[in-house]
């Protein structure tokens, strides 16, 4: 898994900018933090790079170990107001949602508009 892992750490790595953070966020997942990205380039970002984790990807320099990751991909945008722990909830349900298609899929899930006074209609 560790050298899985790696490959496609090196994949994100090359196709995102250098300001960006690739992260562990379990052993079999990674997360990707996107600094000062707007919200309408991350998910054409992702949908690129979900493409190119499709590929087969060689463990050894043999070539006889390969394994085709499941890049199931959830994203999510932080508003300045929404606390750490809310921004990790929803990252979690996204790559939830997006692990349950069975089929290789990006899910974005922006952040939630709460409007707290209630809207009048004349």
């Amino acid at each position: 898994i560790d050298r899985a892992m790696y490959r496609v750490t090196q994949t994100l790595k090359n196709e995102l900018r250098g300001r960006d953070i690739v992260g562990r966020w379990d052993r079999a997942q990674l997360s990707v933090l996107l600094p000062y990205a707007p919200s309408s380039a991350i998910e054409s970002t992702f949908k690129r790079i979900q493409k190119l984790l499709e590929e087969p990807i060689q463990l050894n320099e043999s070539g006889d170990i390969v394994i085709r990751p499941d890049p199931s991909i959830g994203v999510v945008s932080r508003d300045q107001f929404e606390s750490s722990a809310a921004m990790i909830k929803r990252a979690k349900t996204a790559i939830e949602q997006a692990s349950s298609f069975g089929a290789p899929t990006v899910v974005f899930l922006s952040t939630p508009f709460i409007l707290d006074e209630k809207i009048e209609t004349v």
